[in-house]
């Protein structure tokens, strides 16, 4: 398996145009959505939201629930996009192992930027049973696996210092993994307050609650203006209507830029290729799986499928844009590395493919607050593949900036950061 891994892939050649409706998700052909309506011409109201994945839905709840009425347009349908695309981790920390985050940003917001997301998954947790949402939200912890010595060292001193600043944390030497990472990694890391659950199961149970509190949600409704009007905003629509608002908040992660021209430069739209199998008798992976660097990942449902995820790393040029695609030669080696971790899994069916595209931010961290000159112009995106470890209390800090433009939290995020 490790040699398979290590190969790099081709050229953009191999990277075939993908359409989204063609291939859903897992995830998709397990929760399909209700229907909602489209948005209709002059609708207004206190704040529209832009995206409809689990960020904005997170902020259309978070909002309707502080009695501000909310509009929220997604181009698509609730939770097709990047919610969908991804394996169901919900995650402590970002996409930086803990040793080189706080190397890049210092000690004290490195342990901040983590709490923050501890405290995310406890909000999600929270949700899931208030709402009483079926997402299959489960916390069996998760394993980070180390392919070279750079990695191990990382591992080893990231344990000690989570375990210093608070956090759990367990180092798990070679000699102990599964016999089947034996081969391929050095070590691991235990971290038991991770979890997993339905991406898609889970931002429809949201999007339910924001429209008991009253928010609107609107779908096949792609804004592709958002300007200035008066003393609030206006989104002009493909259709040609438009809508307005006192302000608006900007959750389309990696599409942001299309309507903020300033995030261009502060958020990449980077893709990631995924692939399930069928169900699998033997519970081979009973916690999720974050391997070199976070390159690799995958989890095996308690139906029994394997959803595995990454490899970006063997053809990172190819690997960035806004458009969903399958690249061949990724797929086939992440195929070829799965069926080589275990008998069991070599003669599984392989039952969907897709793709993701992610928004990661400069530095890591999410974007969440005014754009710098704009104060009725919010944005919440740039969660780096991170988004369920983020975006539920992220919503929360925008909702307190929007209403008493203050929160305790919000210079972690803010945009200015990046000006």
């Amino acid at each position: 398996p490790r040699q398979v891994r290590d190969t790099p892939c081709g050229s953009r050649a191999d990277v075939k145009p993908l359409d989204p409706t063609s291939q859903p998700s897992l995830w998709l052909q397990r929760s399909p959505g209700p229907p909602r309506p489209a948005a209709r011409d002059g609708e207004s109201a206190d704040v529209l939201v832009l995206g409809g994945g689990m960020t904005g839905v997170a902020c259309a709840h978070a909002l309707a629930g502080a009695g501000l009425s909310v509009l929220l347009l997604e181009a698509g349908t609730i939770g097709c996009a990047a919610t969908a695309r991804n394996v169901g981790f919900v995650l402590e920390g970002v996409a930086e192992s803990y040793v080189r985050t706080v190397s890049l940003w210092g000690q004290e917001t490195a342990r901040r930027a983590r709490r923050f997301t501890v405290q995310n998954h406890a909000a999600i947790e929270a949700l899931v049973a208030s709402e009483g949402i079926p997402c299959g939200h489960a916390r069996r912890g998760s394993i980070h696996l180390a392919g070279t010595p750079v990695e191990e060292a990382e591992l080893r001193e990231g344990t000690d210092a989570l375990l210093r600043d608070g956090f759990a944390a367990e180092f798990v030497p070679r000699e102990q993994l599964p016999a089947w990472a034996q081969p391929s990694y050095l070590c691991g890391q235990v971290i038991p307050g991770d979890g997993e659950l339905d991406p898609v199961a889970f931002v429809l149970g949201i999007a339910a609650a924001a429209e008991r509190r009253g928010a609107r949600l609107r779908e096949h409704s792609e804004a592709i203006e958002l300007r200035a009007d008066g003393d609030g905003v206006r989104a002009r629509l493909r259709d040609g209507g438009s809508v307005s608002a006192s302000a608006a908040v900007v959750a389309t992660n990696a599409y942001a830029g299309r309507l903020v021209p300033w995030l261009t430069s502060r958020i990449d739209p980077t893709r990631g290729q995924v692939l399930a199998t069928g169900p699998i008798a033997e519970r081979l992976f009973p916690q999720p799986i974050y391997a070199s660097h976070g390159f690799e990942y995958w989890r095996q449902l308690d139906s029994g499928e394997i959803i595995m995820g990454g490899w970006r790393n063997l053809d990172i040029d190819s690997e960035v844009g806004d458009d969903h695609a399958l690249h061949g030669p990724i797929q086939q080696k992440m195929e070829a590395f799965l069926r080589g971790l275990h008998p069991a899994i070599a003669a599984a069916p392989i039952v969907a493919r897709w793709s993701g595209i992610m928004g990661f931010s400069r530095d890591s961290l999410p974007i969440v607050g005014p754009l710098p000159g704009s104060p009725t112009t919010f944005l919440c995106a740039g969660f780096t593949g991170h988004g369920f470890g983020f975006a539920i209390r992220a919503a929360e800090v925008l909702s307190d900036l929007i209403l008493t433009g203050t929160h305790p939290d919000a210079d972690l995020f803010d945009p200015r950061r990046l000006a």
